[in-house]
């Protein structure tokens, strides 16, 4: 492959040898030190190839050895030149064409990072643009090791990252700092207290002295376990309560909607705008904007790929959808169903740790509003570690 691209580059010529005998005249040639390639028949004639400089010292040879010889064809970068001499658009525009591919093989392309889990892919790229490295970013102005130092910095999650640059694509590869797994402190004497009211169902002791009866109620911050204990001897001793106290609690919880609202409705207008993205700049295709005061958009970019790399050329397509917002007045039928979905919110999120055994649903309504009033009964675990300080005698 480099020794046709050699040959390509200095050109060359391939020619019919028209002799009876076309040995002599190859044996010649070699004497000469002259360089033949690709000799042989086709259709009972001889042919070879040689280089064009050599074309002229060859005629001699050909003399003696009482061969003609016919050029059927010339290749190569003299003879593309020699036709396009008097054109000089050609040249400046070969010449803008490389200028060109060089200083595109200046810029990042393209960027992939793998390695994610907990980390987000977005805040990532923000990280790693704040330092300077991103699609369309010079590479000579780039220090790669500054770069990893600084985001590593700035981002605790990131336990270690390497950039590879290979031309225009850059990759990041990282892993992702591991979460020292949690210890239980086990060593510091504490007491067990109820985290809420309710009334005490099941509970098991693993360590401390119990103060509570199942059956019986307790209030919140009750001593439910102590870690102070008397041993056998009478002696006094500090421990580190553990227990899971399950109790019957209750939790009350208002949600409120008014009569009269104004909800955001799709109005049917649809408009799409496009960009064009060259390395990391946008350049509006046209000037499509919204009639409408308010719209809701959405955003898809496709890049141009060659060879499966992507390239920085690209197409973000918008997609805008207008909504006005329009006045309606809720009847209780509407009113009882957004009011229930805001309680399965409300009890999915902030009673997940609890079993709900029951629900009492209360509604009700004034000049203005609907009104829920929701009172969970729950199964839950009430118990929370309450630290012993333990002043040091002088």
């Amino acid at each position: 492959m480099l020794l046709r691209l050699l040959r390509f580059i200095r050109g060359y010529v391939r020619f019919e040898i028209i002799s009876p005998f076309e040995e002599r005249f190859l044996n010649l040639s070699v004497r000469k030190h002259i360089m033949l390639w690709d000799t042989g028949r086709k259709d009972g004639r001889a042919y070879a190839s040689m280089y064009q400089k050599d074309y002229r010292k060859i005629r001699p040879v050909a003399r003696a050895a009482k061969a003609r010889l016919r050029i059927v064809r010339r290749y190569g970068v003299p003879v593309f030149v020699r036709q396009y001499r008097g054109r000089f658009g050609v040249a400046v525009g070969a010449l803008a064409f490389m200028l060109t591919v060089f200083m595109m093989s200046q810029f990042i392309w393209s960027v992939e990072i793998t390695g994610l889990n907990r980390i987000s892919k977005t805040e990532l790229t923000e990280d790693l643009r704040e330092e300077g490295f991103y699609v369309g970013a010079f590479k000579p102005s780039l220090d790669f090791d500054e770069v990893t130092r600084n985001v590593m910095i700035r981002n605790k999650d990131v336990g270690w990252m390497a950039i590879n640059v290979t031309g225009s694509y850059a990759s990041v590869e990282l892993k992702e700092e591991q979460l020292p797994p949690a210890v239980e402190d086990i060593d510091t004497p504490c007491n067990i207290k109820a985290s809420c009211d309710g009334t005490v169902m099941r509970s098991k002791i693993r360590e401390g002295k119990s103060l509570i009866i199942e059956g019986s109620g307790v209030v919140k911050d009750q001593l439910l376990v102590s870690g102070v204990i008397t041993d056998a001897f009478g002696g006094t001793q500090f421990v580190h309560s553990d227990a899971v106290i399950e109790a019957k609690t209750e939790h009350t919880a208002v949600f409120e909607i008014e009569k009269k609202r104004e909800d955001p409705v799709f109005s049917g207008e649809v408009r799409e705008r496009k960009k064009l993205n060259f390395l990391g700049l946008e350049v509006p295709l046209g000037f499509v904007s919204p009639s409408m005061p308010d719209y809701a958009d959405r955003s898809r970019q496709e890049n141009l790929r060659f060879l499966d790399v992507s390239m920085p050329v690209g197409i973000t397509t918008e997609r805008l959808a207008g909504f006005e917002k329009r006045e309606q007045t809720l009847d209780s039928v509407q009113a009882e169903k957004i009011l229930k979905k805001q309680s399965d919110l409300f009890e999915a999120f902030s009673l997940s740790q609890c079993e709900v055994a029951e629900r009492e649903n209360s509604y009700s309504d004034t000049n203005d509003k609907y009104r829920l009033e929701v009172i969970y009964s729950c199964i839950e675990d009430i118990s929370y570690q309450s630290p012993i300080y333990l002043e040091n005698e002088q």
